[in-house]
């Protein structure tokens, strides 16, 4: 009895040195106080350079955690599966210093192989990877959850029956993704397809087309990891056009109201990175728009909303394609 409490004694003693968290290990910032609106102070500097780091702009690099910084921070929180506060807490914290760690070992790994391969003729690209390094599952798996909807939306069920046949052959192969590793959002992927088995053979217009936008976004946030060349805040504004579609049909005006927030937030955090890629005349389009969306007072007034919204998000990502 008296080895075995010497035994946890050390085993709790370790869990505190390696700072060990829900999400994983967090070594490079040590447990503080979580930061919101209002905070002042070196930590919110590190949290903004953190942020810029993995794609989310919160605006100037000041030690100032004001709307841009906590906007940003709800764009990182919903693309990590994260609860989405606004708040940079233990956990969201972590998460961040995880994506960073990824990110510089990702950086190291092709530096070090293009200082030792020097003019060397490339080696032939992984299959399961496509330029960006998403892994092709996850790529698809997005697509084939847009195509589900979209031919649930003009009622062809042939095809959104053939599409959810491809999204599960597609999921699978998240399994044997190593690089996927222990990710919520795989978990609730599985939950999304058992409810589109139910919808589509159903015929159940509504309840696929959500289902199918779910796996869309689930896909975005499965891709964040791994920088992607449109960012994810400008794929999950496509989400949210889908979404204002969805609201408008089920005349869900909660929904409709609280998707116009999101649009708001993530549209707030992902401009200055449009912009500083050359984006302004798309970015100040599609501000007009978020604009419409954001004083719209009925369901049909979003959904008329809806397609000019989708076909800017098509442009916004052009920006980053071209």
């Amino acid at each position: 009895m008296k080895l075995e409490k010497q035994i946890l004694g050390i085993a709790s003693a370790a869990a505190l040195m390696t700072g060990m968290t829900g999400i994983g290990f967090a070594m490079s910032r040590p447990a503080q106080a979580a930061m919101t609106t209002g905070t002042n102070s070196s930590k919110v500097t590190e949290l903004q350079q953190d942020l810029k780091a993995d794609g989310f702009n919160p605006g100037p690099t000041d030690g100032v955690f004001g709307p841009r910084t906590e906007a940003a921070v709800v764009a990182f929180q919903k693309a990590h599966g994260l609860y989405p506060d606004g708040i940079a807490g233990p956990k969201t914290l972590a998460a961040v210093d995880n994506t960073n760690s990824q990110t510089a070992s990702a950086q190291s790994q092709m530096d070090n192989k293009e200082g030792s391969e020097g003019n060397a003729t490339p080696a032939a690209t992984n299959t399961t990877t496509n330029a960006n390094q998403v892994p092709t599952s996850v790529t698809k798996v997005g697509e084939y959850g847009e195509n589900i909807y979209d031919a649930a939306q003009a009622n062809n069920w042939t095809q959104a029956t053939a599409s959810l046949t491809s999204l599960k052959q597609a999921a699978q192969k998240l399994d044997n993704e190593p690089r996927i590793g222990e990710n919520p959002n795989e978990d609730q992927l599985d939950t999304v397809i058992a409810a589109l088995d139910k919808s589509v053979p159903a015929k159940d217009q509504l309840a696929t087309m959500r289902s199918a936008n779910q796996v869309t976004l689930l896909a975005a946030n499965l891709s964040a990891p791994f920088n992607p060349q449109v960012p994810v805040s400008v794929v999950k504004l496509d989400y949210y056009g889908r979404q204002l579609q969805v609201g408008a049909a089920a005349n869900n005006m909660t929904q409709l109201q609280e998707t116009a927030k999101d649009i708001s937030q993530t549209w707030n955090a992902v401009r200055p990175t449009v912009e500083s890629r050359g984006g302004s005349a798309q970015a100040q389009k599609f501000n007009s728009l978020v604009a419409q969306v954001e004083a719209a007072k009925s369901s049909s007034q979003y959904n008329s909303l809806a397609t000019p919204f989708l076909n800017q998000v098509d442009n916004l990502e052009k920006v980053f394609t071209h």
